[in-house]
């Protein structure tokens, strides 16, 4: 769903088919690498047949150094070429992000943000870095058309150039790099520019979805003509789809950093687009925008310090307090996915999201409880 929801908005974003792609998180084929000498255990990984059947759903690998976790081989198989050229892990991240942007435009990419809990081994320092999308500064609740029934019309939180928020991966990934990271734009991001420029094979998730958007793919020419092959049709399984509009966007952001994509001709081009389908974004929208630091969200669970997202993000503080449910029960006495055991997750779990449904929000503009949601009362 999350896949679908991103290619919907991407269609829509259409300006950005040219230049990046949407949203931040991924529910597709999985694959690690692990990072040691010699080949990686996913060179020539592959969870699917000739048919787009799924074959194997085994994520075994061991490593080293250490172990990157994605949702895309080819992600992967260059975050671990990091590890083993030197780099640390946040290198080894922002390579994979800037990866997965490539390989997975249906649910990544420089046209969406995330956060990155960052703990560094040798200090204990801990930072989590916000580089959620933003909304233009013109934008209001006055901006939708409402009907008498007090709802948004249609589907224009979805569709058109009002349903994209400024992006924040590319700000966010680089902050990252240049603050916690040891390597060079070059080093981190040539890998993916090579990706987009010589193409991968397309994945049984990825022509599955450009299929069902087609319609929204197809109504504007900027995502035809990234997403859909030369026929005007959706790819197929095992195709290779190449990407010359991202390859040359990552050469800018190589070249200028962070003002390659937030300034110039890329921030030209969002703006341009996404005005012609009744945006109301800015250049100084784009200029703007920066990474928030905050400090992260943290617990405890039978004497193991956890550490977490806080706000906006809602995940750490959750996480946290169906930790501090199952701490009053004997969990270790109980047989995994045995009545008992998924009757007391599923309980911890349905106090947790009721909290979160009635008091979490972005704390930049709502008082958001956490102390209560980490309380171990």
């Amino acid at each position: 769903m999350k896949q679908l929801k991103a290619l919907r908005l991407f269609a829509c974003v259409s300006a950005l088919a040219a230049v990046m792609l949407g949203s931040c998180t991924s529910t597709s084929q999985g694959s690690s690498a692990s990072a040691q000498s010699g080949k990686s255990s996913v060179d020539n990984w592959k969870p699917y047949d000739k048919n787009g059947d799924m074959i194997r759903t085994d994520r075994n690998a061991t490593g080293k150094i250490g172990v990157v976790s994605t949702s895309k081989v080819e992600a992967s198989r260059i975050g671990a070429e990091i590890l083993r050229k030197g780099g640390n892990a946040i290198d080894a991240a922002v390579a994979a992000g800037f990866a997965l942007g490539v390989v997975e435009p249906n649910s990544s990419g420089l046209g969406g943000g995330g956060f990155m809990l960052i703990r560094i081994a040798k200090t204990g320092e801990t930072v989590f870095i916000d580089f959620r999308e933003r909304a233009p500064q013109k934008s209001s609740p006055e901006m939708w058309t409402v009907g008498t029934d007090g709802k948004v019309v249609g589907n224009q939180k979805l569709e058109g150039g009002k349903a994209a928020a400024v992006p924040g991966e590319v700000a966010g990934l680089l902050y990252a790099l240049e603050n916690y990271g040891t390597m060079t734009r070059e080093q981190v991001i040539r890998p993916a520019a090579n990706l987009a420029k010589n193409g991968f094979y397309v994945t049984p998730t990825l022509s599955n979805d450009m299929k069902s958007q087609f319609d929204k793919l197809e109504k504007y020419p900027e995502s035809a003509k990234v997403f859909l092959n030369k026929e005007g049709l959706p790819y197929e399984v095992d195709d290779i789809f190449t990407n010359p509009d991202m390859a040359k966007t990552l050469d800018i952001i190589i070249k200028n950093g962070k003002d390659g994509f937030y300034k110039g001709e890329v921030a030209e081009a969002i703006v341009k687009t996404l005005n012609k389908y009744d945006g109301l974004y800015t250049m100084e929208d784009l200029a703007n925008y920066k990474p928030l630091v905050r400090q992260p969200v943290k617990g405890t669970y039978r004497g193991y310090e956890i550490i977490s997202s806080p706000s906006p993000s809602s995940g750490g503080a959750i996480v946290i307090e169906i930790l501090n449910i199952l701490e009053n029960f004997d969990v270790g006495s109980l047989k995994v996915n045995s009545p008992e055991y998924l009757h007391l997750f599923s309980e911890a779990y349905k106090l947790a999201y009721a909290d979160r449904a009635k008091y979490m929000g972005d704390s930049d503009y709502t008082p958001v409880p956490m102390k209560g949601f980490v309380s171990k009362k």
